[in-house]
């Protein structure tokens, strides 16, 4: 598997499939301003469930069988100055099989002055022999709050030899200034080594909390640096380069004990971000 190959040009220049900008109206309230979506995507209303000033939660659901070897799923936020989105997946996505290509998506994600973005995914669900890779793109001022959670767990017996995970985050400032690259992967020999010492570990999460010095502050009250142990989910918390932000990774038993636990921390994410 290339993780450099070059992106077709058909490919580079075809539209997203789910594609949203985030704006203000006139008494601060966050909107969509405008809105792209195709299959699999479905988009509802958004609404605002803490309070007018608060964000909009948009909830997308993606239909089909799941994401199919060769499939390419394209989305494209832009979160404008001062707007606020919680964008929150309605359910959980199977990663099938891969025959002759891995299933991919690609995230192109802005956030402006002010602006909070908050992407809480839901695990994928990594069939024997799914191949994943996943892209994220992500262009915001220094006064932006981002966060992005994802994860994946795995399906069936001992892990598939076959099976590859592949998720990259590539963040700048605005005015192109790199602010962190974050390449992780992990393939299901290296998933089969770590089931021998521990063998509960078959679901894994990350969270990545971007933000200004004093949003940090408030987060780590409820996220302090270091390790915990909850409800059978082990975990780590700490900073990033250049004190960028935040850190977090899980490790669980099962799919549903990490969304138990995914579940937790964004509660605690958005008691400190929205109150």
């Amino acid at each position: 598997m290339n993780r450099d190959a070059p992106v077709p040009p058909a490919e580079a220049e075809a539209p997203p499939q789910l594609r949203l900008e985030i704006g203000i109206d006139a008494s601060g309230r966050s909107r969509i301003a405008r809105r792209r979506v195709s299959w699999p995507w479905s988009l509802p209303r958004g609404y605002h469930l803490h309070g007018a000033q608060g964000p909009l939660t948009v909830l997308p659901q993606a239909a089909g069988a799941g994401l199919l070897p060769g499939d390419l799923w394209r989305h494209e936020i832009a979160v404008e100055r001062h707007a606020r989105l919680r964008l929150v997946e309605a359910g959980s996505t199977v990663v099938h099989r891969a025959k002759t290509q891995p299933g991919r998506l690609r995230w192109r994600l802005s956030a402006g002055a002010g602006a909070t973005l908050a992407l809480f995914a839901q695990p994928f669900v990594m069939m024997e022999g799914a191949q994943l890779q996943q892209q994220f793109l992500l262009t915001l001022h220094p006064h932006a709050v981002v966060v992005l959670a994802d994860g994946f767990c795995l399906r069936g017996g001992a892990p598939d030899p076959a099976l590859d995970w592949r998720s990259d985050l590539d963040a700048r400032l605005e005015d192109g200034t790199p602010l962190l690259r974050d390449a992780q992967s992990v393939t299901g020999a290296e998933l089969a080594r770590l089931a021998k010492v521990h063998e509960s570990a078959r679901a894994f999460g990350a969270v990545t909390l971007l933000a200004p010095r004093p949003t940090l502050d408030l987060l780590r009250q409820d996220l302090p640096d270091g390790a915990f142990c909850a409800g059978g989910a082990y975990g780590a918390v700490g900073p990033l380069r250049r004190g960028a932000g935040l850190a977090l990774r899980l490790a669980c038993p099962d799919g549903g004990a990490l969304t138990q636990a995914m579940a937790a921390i964004q509660t605690r994410i958005e008691r400190r971000l929205f109150g």
